[in-house]
């Protein structure tokens, strides 16, 4: 995973040069540090979550040391005793800190180590911040650090595109497509991230367009879904068209259709019902993307209703179809008993006029 070369940014050196105050005496060091610790307790204290934010804002801008960024975790680890936690703080302490310099933030967390338990959250808050600014370098710093495993660099090289996307889209999905490949399973996650960027940078047309840009159909098919879920949370009725425009192109991915089918069954079944036969993609035996989906969500809601709408379906190929959505299922010992005795019970009163 090691990062390509041809990208250049134009990045302040005061962003990402390393701290230029001079080197303080062990025993100044020691004060400060105890000093901000103090101080920081004392702002972490304050019960009021606008005063203690805007206070803790205004003693971060004003730390310049390892030891003084030190302080401020020494007054997190103090509190967290006391069984006190502050997640906003926490989140926007590494945040400032890895946007104001990068280096020193990295700096500091090399500093208290990987034993640490907030290790990784913090690697991934930093470069996410540092993504922003100087992706190569921390895509390199990344894969010299031996304490993240595969699944951990993976989640970090997320963040990295996270903060490069939110600057840059264009030129983020450019490196992302040149670290990941479309059949790697990290490129979903990658998709996920990319199209979270390009929904909020320009709406559900911007994300369309980012899609559409996508360099081949292997990227298409990895982040389908990813498009999808966008447009599920943004509106509905525009996932639905576009599942739609894309039934019969090969890059799509049945999972999203999955997805639409049991949404809108949760919603509404007869029309998740229509959707699947009318709108879905069919198998090659046959069956229909999605069926189960709808049926079960329908005979868990409405056994009655389901029952009716199976006895006047007038397709013999959707009325076995539906059967066999049933009963497929059944055949996994992990399938959910609730789920199991429903379609069991159905099953069984077929036999009965």
């Amino acid at each position: 995973m090691a990062a390509p070369k041809g990208i250049t940014e134009t990045i302040s050196p005061a962003l990402t040069a390393p701290s230029t105050k001079p080197l303080a005496t062990p025993k100044e060091a020691a004060f400060a540090q105890d000093t901000v610790a103090m101080q920081a307790q004392a702002v972490l204290q304050l019960t009021n979550p606008l005063e203690r934010r805007a206070a803790f804002e205004k003693l971060i801008a004003s730390l310049k040391s390892l030891e003084e960024l030190q302080g401020v975790l020494d007054a997190f680890a103090t509190l967290k005793k006391t069984g006190r936690q502050y997640g906003a703080e926490w989140a926007l302490f590494w945040q400032t800190i890895g946007h104001r310099d990068p280096k020193q933030a990295v700096a500091l967390i090399e500093k208290n180590g990987p034993e640490q338990p907030w290790y990784f959250d913090a690697v991934n808050r930093v470069v996410e911040q540092w993504g922003a600014l100087e992706p190569e370098a921390a895509v390199k710093w990344l894969n010299e650090n031996e304490a993240l495993d595969e699944d951990r660099l993976d989640a970090a090289l997320a963040s990295v595109i996270q903060g490069y996307a939110n600057r840059d889209l264009r030129s983020a999905t450019a490196y992302a497509l040149s670290v990941v490949k479309p059949d790697e399973p990290l490129f979903r996650a990658i998709a996920g991230t990319l199209s979270r960027a390009a929904i909020q940078q320009g709406g559900t047309q911007g994300l369309t367009a980012w899609f559409d840009a996508l360099p081949s159909d292997a990227h298409r098919q990895g982040a389908f879904s990813a498009v999808s879920n966008r447009l599920s949370e943004a509106d509905m009725n525009q996932q639905r068209e576009w599942l739609r425009l894309h039934v019969d192109k090969s890059y799509r991915y049945d999972d999203a259709y999955r997805g639409y089918a049991q949404r809108l069954a949760e919603q509404n079944p007869r029309a998740a019902m229509d959707f699947v036969f009318g709108e879905a993609p069919r198998f090659n035996n046959g069956g229909y993307v999605g069926l189960g989906y709808a049926s079960y969500e329908w005979l868990m809601q409405d056994p009655v209703g389901f029952t009716d709408y199976y006895r006047n379906i007038k397709d013999e190929a959707q009325r076995k179809a539906l059967l066999q959505s049933l009963k497929d299922p059944l055949g996994d010992v992990n399938f959910p008993m609730r789920k199991r005795r429903a379609a069991e019970q159905f099953l069984s009163g077929l036999a009965t006029p």
